[in-house]
């Protein structure tokens, strides 16, 4: 997929909406790591710092693992 933050942001916007509940969203070069290739200005690091890391803590997503370049999040249970 395109890397640019607005893509990035354009195909979360579109496709998010059809996660289920405790469902899990995987972005990948969305996370700085050691000896990694990603920088801070890179669309998808941005992008889930953004919605992700900065959000309140009743936000509908939480992140729920991180792996190398790897950014896991889930959409909480809804009651």
């Amino acid at each position: 997929g395109d890397h640019r933050e607005e893509a990035v942001e354009r195909d979360w916007l579109d496709w998010s909406r059809f996660v289920n509940s405790n469902g899990v969203v995987a972005f990948h070069d969305a996370r700085l790591f050691p000896s990694g290739w990603s920088t801070p200005d890179y669309g998808p690091v941005r992008f889930v710092d953004r919605a992700f890391r900065q959000t309140a803590s009743n936000s509908e997503w939480s992140v729920i693992e991180e792996v190398d370049s790897l950014v896991f999040v889930s959409r909480r249970k809804r009651f």
